[in-house]
């Protein structure tokens, strides 16, 4: 029988092209502050060898988030069946948008390998709670040694803190006193008007999804997303810092830990398209401003790492062919 595909609610259309449009000005506004000459310098210097590392340390991090998935959602499942969905994900994230990455994760776990959408959501939950703690360690970390030098954000690197502290303290209580803390959850979201939002309808459905598991499941799940984010994002700082080797940008390493912070929770928020194509260098021109860097030069390196990381990802997809034979 023939299904009919549900039309794209008007909001989410114009939403979308909002949002293509803010990173087609976003990186526009990057590229009138390059200068031609300097954006040739940069390609000249750029470190051949820095550049091979960063390729192979980016390769570990799929591997690595590819472990990740196969332990919270099926240890028994095929790692190369795994990692040919999480190159397609990430392919998907860094081309179109995260929520058709998040769709594709779904999507593909349950037709290739049988897993409910409840089981995926609650994995993707566990990782991004995972991941939430160890950006929250490396922005405090890295706050110790820069606190002085980012005084004009404090009040909003605060505000931040506490926001991720809000939020896992909201999937701890849930884990721990389950449909209890859900159902209060749920009436205090009705009291406030805020199940309106389709963002805290989605959260909270995935949250009630995680009252119902098994608590012996999850607290397990809940340390395995721990330990492999953990991993993941120590590979991730030394992914950052391959980069700034291979395109010279002059930033001590506290710095770098800093931005890429930040970074990572600007990501979280649901206005990237393409990657996060113009909000990342126009966030990374801000942020690294901050350490004095000229904005010439930072420009020019920022444009070569968008031209690397569109080829990175993009190679990344040779390996569907031979992900899906073993399949």
């Amino acid at each position: 029988m023939e299904t009919t595909r549900k039309p794209i609610p008007l909001k989410t259309r114009i939403w979308n092209i909002a949002k293509i449009l803010i990173a087609i000005a976003l990186v526009g506004f990057v590229i009138s502050t390059t200068d031609v000459e300097q954006l040739k310098l940069s390609w000249q210097m750029l470190s051949r060898d820095w550049l091979i590392a960063s390729i192979a340390v980016f390769l570990l991090m799929v591997i690595v988030k590819a472990l990740q998935y196969r332990a919270l959602i099926d240890p028994h499942l095929s790692f190369w069946n795994v990692l040919n969905i999480t190159v397609m994900q990430n392919a998907i994230s860094n081309f179109v948008s995260n929520a058709a990455g998040v769709a594709t994760y779904a999507s593909m776990f349950k037709v290739e390998h049988d897993v409910t959408l409840t089981r995926s959501a609650i994995a993707f939950i566990l990782v991004k709670v995972g991941d939430l703690v160890s950006i929250l360690f490396l922005l405090v970390a890295s706050l110790f040694f820069v606190w002085s030098q980012v005084s004009i954000l404090h009040e909003v690197l605060l505000i931040l803190i506490a926001v991720i502290l809000l939020a896992l303290l909201t999937v701890l209580a849930t884990i721990l006193f389950r449909q209890w803390f859900v159902n209060a959850l749920d009436k205090f979201l009705i009291r406030l008007n805020l199940v309106k939002f389709g963002l805290v309808r989605k959260a909270f459905s995935i949250l009630a999804s995680l009252s119902r598991a098994e608590k012996a499941v999850v607290n397990k799940l809940m340390v395995l997303a721990l330990v492999y984010s953990g991993l993941y994002f120590m590979i991730t700082i030394t992914w950052s810092y391959t980069l700034i080797n291979a395109f010279h940008i002059p930033i001590a390493f506290p710095g770098m830990v800093f931005v890429s912070a930040v970074r990572q929770i600007i990501s979280f928020i649901p206005i990237q398209v393409f990657g996060g194509l113009g909000v990342t260098e126009i966030s990374s021109l801000y942020l690294y401003g901050l350490f004095n860097i000229p904005v010439p030069e930072l420009s020019a390196a920022l444009i070569g790492i968008r031209i690397y990381h569109t080829i990175v990802n993009a190679l990344t997809l040779l390996y569907i062919p031979f992900g899906k034979k073993k399949i």
